[in-house]
């Protein structure tokens, strides 16, 4: 009775392990596109936020920065 009890815990372990691979394949070929698209996705998002804040801006001319960008800075 020791040995099918063993028997049985090292196949399921076995199957789980089988279960567990399938379900980090799947979740690879799945989840990754979906969070590659978001994280695109979120870089254009804060690209005109970006171009919003540096509007008006001259290289050339050295002045401080006003109140609210040395507070978000």
């Amino acid at each position: 009775l020791f040995y099918l009890s063993k028997l049985f815990l090292c196949l399921s372990t076995a199957l789980l392990s089988i279960f567990v691979s399938i379900q980090i394949a799947l979740m690879t070929v799945t989840l990754f596109p979906i969070r590659l698209f978001l994280a695109a996705f979120m870089m254009l998002l804060a690209w005109p936020f970006a171009f919003i804040a540096s509007v008006g801006r001259n290289e050339m001319v050295v002045e401080p920065q006003s109140l609210w960008r040395k507070y978000v800075c």
